[in-house]
């Protein structure tokens, strides 16, 4: 599987006798840049927190998996062999990476829609709705401009040549229209400044 790029259908159900190993070997495979799968089936396979943690890290890597079945028939909260809050919450972290707008662009999976169970499935609606593009576009927005008051400092690193492509990307619909507003409220807060307004000394300097 580590070489893989034609198999898409995966499906190793009713398997509860694969090693914890073993698991991280598929899960390895997942990772591959040249990882065809896009639909893998380990229902009733027993699986648990530790295991739902390593799949969940191989997600960040992985940009072909649309369908995720981890379904387990024996599913029971207080077992060891069942999948909790925990395992779960892993999945969440690699849908939206919140670390930074790098991280949630980059770091974060915009290709998995559907896991079953269905525990997560509001975190996997943006890329269940959307193209990967968009989905990492929107989670952007809701994770780092959204709320009452939006910050633009995340804009004021960035080269100044590249800031008007960012914020015409973030804000190509009604969803980033808000950064546009600001954007034309605060332009300095971009970098942006408005010559007229410069004092002619520091002109002169600025084009030094």
């Amino acid at each position: 599987l580590i070489v893989n790029s034609t198999l898409k259908h995966i499906t190793l159900s009713t398997n509860p006798g694969v090693s914890p190993r073993g698991w991280q070997k598929l899960a390895a495979a997942l990772k591959q840049p040249n990882s065809a799968i896009e639909n893998l089936d380990l229902s009733s396979c027993r699986l648990n927190d530790a295991v739902a943690i390593t799949f969940a890290e191989s997600m960040a890597s992985n940009c072909k998996l649309t369908t995720l079945n981890l379904q387990d028939a024996w599913d029971n909260q207080h077992s060891s062999d069942s999948i909790t809050k925990k395992g779960w919450d892993a999945f969440r972290r690699v849908l939206c990476d919140k670390s930074s707008i790098l991280g949630t662009f980059s770091l974060s999976n915009h290709t998995l829609r559907k896991v079953i169970p269905y525990c997560i499935a509001t975190e996997l609606e943006l890329n269940k709705k959307h193209s990967p593009f968009d989905a990492a576009r929107r989670k952007i927005i809701s994770v780092h401009f959204s709320g009452r008051d939006i910050k633009l400092r995340p804009f004021l690193d960035m080269e100044t040549k590249v800031k008007p492509h960012a914020i015409a990307w973030m804000a190509k619909d009604r969803h980033g229209f808000r950064l546009l507003y600001e954007y034309a409220r605060h332009p300095a807060q971009f970098g942006v400044v408005d010559e007229a307004k410069v004092p002619a000394k520091k002109k002169q300097k600025l084009n030094k």
